[in-house]
């Protein structure tokens, strides 16, 4: 059986001396995250994006891959959220993707009617 509450309290822990204690927990959620109960499984995906976080590589890798199995085990109805776990600047990302393709349309009606900015060609 899991021990949710003693993997969560390992996947808290801020005790950066105590680096195994966050791979054993990166390591125990993603091979028990099959077995959590359902009850406790938004808490375990709430832990994994917790150590993704992490400074430790070898966490931050086991972390994403216990995500990426556990994505499918997630309820339908936590998908939502769960996916906007994984994506938190989506809108952020998409604001400055519009940004940038008005500077490149804005660049290229400039290059392509150098009047508008009043400079002749040739001249620097």
């Amino acid at each position: 059986m899991v021990d949710q509450a003693k993997i969560h309290r390992m996947a808290q822990s801020e005790d950066k001396k105590e680096l195994k204690v966050q791979r054993r927990a990166a390591d125990a959620l993603g091979s028990a995250f099959r077995s959590i109960p359902d009850a406790s499984k938004d808490q375990a995906w709430q832990d994994l994006i917790r150590l993704t976080q992490y400074d430790d590589n070898y966490v931050r890798s086991r972390a994403a891959d216990a995500l990426g199995s556990a994505f499918h085990l997630i309820s339908v109805g936590s998908k939502d959220q769960a996916w906007q776990d994984l994506h938190p600047s989506h809108s952020e990302m998409m604001t400055v993707m519009c940004e940038a393709v008005q500077l490149m349309h804005l660049a290229l009606l400039l290059f392509q009617s150098p009047m508008l900015l009043k400079i002749k060609p040739g001249r620097t």
